[in-house]
């Protein structure tokens, strides 16, 4: 394939990429501040009555684009920006609620060690006032986000993978090794398309391969082959599926991939590998990563 093509496809799945998660922060940051103000008007209008009456909105106001700033930053510690392999909704669900209340307590703790202030003036005298944020507003806006979040999520997963099919960007994935682990990758991402790959094809470790498809996807050569493969296809990531090849191999494939600017994927599993990695303990997520599948299949 021409290298023109190639590059072309690849500039404009990271231009789509970075379009992606911004849209992505954005609607994160809406639906975080939709859930303060929810919290805000669930607490103090609807289920407890404010026998001391109702604190001013602009209080609370004040402090949303911080709280929206934090959780954010918690959803970036926790993952959460990156495509996952493991994305059962219960996974998904509780990640969103780890990391929104990891996020909620750091903004309770802000607020406790930066105190603001207010003026009051009562019978002619000036009384300063130490803001203070109801409890039940953060319950009620911690358990409002984590649904609110989570149904956005979903909605714009199946958005990315619809914007991504259109524009015929989903990523082309090489697989070496024909064994089970390797059938299981490939049904993995056929259930899953939501992670937007696209298997191109199956690279076999023996010099005589004993298949010609593995789970509907063509084996397309060996690792004699693997240079050329990777230097006239259009390859954006590398899965090794196979553990007992010589370590001179591995680092070999690691220095091809390199070379190619292809990533490589050193494990399946929470984390998603972006760069070529010294491909050490593979498969140490791959199997709960399966049972997951089989479980929900």
């Amino acid at each position: 394939m021409s290298k023109g093509p190639v590059k072309v496809r690849k500039k404009s799945r990271k231009k789509s990429d970075f379009l992606v998660l911004m849209l992505l922060v954005f609607g994160d940051a809406v639906f975080i501040s939709g859930s303060f103000l929810l919290g805000y008007w669930l607490y103090f209008f609807t289920i407890f009555p404010a026998p001391k009456g109702v604190p001013p909105f602009d209080q609370y106001l004040r402090i949303y684009p911080l709280a929206a700033v934090v959780v954010l930053a918690s959803f970036r510690y926790f993952g959460l920006y990156k495509r996952q392999w493991s994305l059962l909704i219960s996974s998904e669900v509780g990640r969103i609620a780890r990391a929104t209340a990891v996020g909620m307590i750091s903004l309770i703790m802000l607020t406790f060690i930066f105190k603001q202030e207010t003026v009051k003036v009562v019978n002619n005298e000036i009384i300063r006032v130490v803001i203070t944020y109801s409890t039940g507003v953060w319950a009620l806006a911690l358990i409002s986000m984590i649904v609110l979040v989570t149904c956005w999520r979903k909605a714009f997963g199946r958005f990315e993978v619809w914007y991504f099919q259109r524009k015929g960007l989903n990523k082309r994935l090489l697989l070496i090794g024909t064994n089970d682990r390797a059938e299981q990758v490939c049904r993995g991402i056929s259930k899953n398309p939501q992670l937007c790959y696209e298997i191109v094809g199956v690279v076999a470790t023996e010099n005589r391969p004993t298949k010609k498809m593995v789970n509907g996807v063509n084996v397309v050569g060996t690792l004699d082959d693997f240079q050329d493969i990777l230097a006239n296809g259009d390859i954006d990531e590398v899965i090794l599926c196979v553990t007992d090849i010589p370590h001179e191999q591995k680092s070999d494939i690691i220095l091809r991939c390199e070379r190619e600017m292809v990533d490589f994927r050193k494990r399946v599993g929470n984390k998603t590998t972006h760069k070529v990695v010294d491909p050490v303990k593979l498969y140490d997520s791959l199997e709960s990563y399966c049972q997951e599948l089989c479980t929900e299949h």
